[in-house]
């Protein structure tokens, strides 16, 4: 199990994304409300990332309509009727913002991995540079 710093990428995204098209959400309010605290996506982001992530090619995130059972295939609460998470009325939302994460992080990798590939230069011998100069004041015409 990841970190909570590990998800807060994936929260800022989901409350980006999903929270203005939740069903909950009281119209003309903004989100984030009080009710929100109790939010099941954000309780159970974790398993649904988990969820989303395993799930790999079989959920795309331009599916309108995404199969519910391999969104929340690791929730506790699929199946029961007290659901608190809107998570099932808007999946394809959820999907989107997950796979976005996972896009924005692979290309970090693929950043970071093509960056420690690259030769490091040497600092420039300062010291003998000066030393060159020292030398050689004097001894030619017309650069002194």
């Amino acid at each position: 199990m990841y970190s909570r710093a590990h998800y807060a990428e994936y929260l800022a995204e989901v409350r980006e994304q999903v929270c203005e098209h939740c069903p909950q959400r009281v119209p003309g309010q903004p989100p984030f409300r009080p009710q929100c605290r109790r939010c099941g996506v954000e309780l159970q982001l974790p398993q649904l990332v988990m969820s989303i992530c395993e799930a790999g090619d079989e959920l795309s995130e331009f599916d309108p309509s995404p199969d519910r059972q391999k969104v929340c295939a690791q929730c506790v609460c699929l199946g029961r009727g007290d659901c608190p998470c809107p998570a099932g009325l808007v999946p394809a939302l959820l999907v989107k913002a997950v796979k976005a994460v996972e896009e924005r992080r692979s290309q970090r990798n693929l950043v970071r991995r093509w960056a420690a590939r690259l030769p490091h230069r040497r600092p420039a011998p300062t010291a003998r540079l000066i030393e060159a100069y020292e030398v050689a004041t004097g001894t030619c015409v017309g650069c002194d």
